[in-house]
């Protein structure tokens, strides 16, 4: 398999649909981004995204920012996220911060997880902290609102 940036992506062949989960906070350039959906997608198609977004930028050292996403990470400010349409041929359909069923898995997940032992007994000593933490901040951000799950469904309309 040969992976390269969407952007990049070359096809003769158009797609019903496109899905992209946990990707668009990463892909920040939303003119381009929807460009390349648009020739992507069939008329009629749909796109479906998924990503993190926050409420406000910041400059506090989270767990996650040091030991899950490492380096350069953008959640989104979805306040400022451009609506599609304009620079794209797309049609906003829907869009739902699903931030409260990721509490409740990130809830489930930590209750039902056996903790750091098994996975240092299954994979070696980890270089990440106790699951159980990310797990339990992972929801608090959920549960307060610091953190959302924006999903969103785009429609390529039929006609030009």
């Amino acid at each position: 398999m040969v992976r390269r940036h969407v952007l990049e992506y070359q096809t003769s062949q158009r797609y019903d649909g496109i899905r992209h989960m946990g990707v668009t906070e990463h892909l920040p350039n939303y003119k381009a981004t929807c460009r390349k959906y648009a020739e992507l997608v069939k008329p009629g198609g749909a796109v479906y995204l998924d990503a993190l977004a926050m409420r406000a930028k910041t400059s506090r050292l989270h767990l996650y920012e040091r030991y899950i996403y490492p380096g350069e990470s953008s959640p989104l400010l979805a306040a400022r996220v451009p609506a599609p349409g304009g620079a794209s041929p797309f049609e906003l359909v829907s869009v739902d911060d699903d931030r409260h069923n990721y509490y409740l898995t990130c809830r489930e997940w930590r209750a039902g997880s056996r903790g750091p032992d098994e996975v240092v007994h299954r994979w070696g000593d980890p270089p990440l902290p106790p699951i159980p933490h990310l797990l339990w901040g992972s929801a608090a951000g959920f549960d307060t609102g610091l953190v959302q799950a924006y999903r969103w469904v785009l429609a390529c309309p039929t006609t030009a």
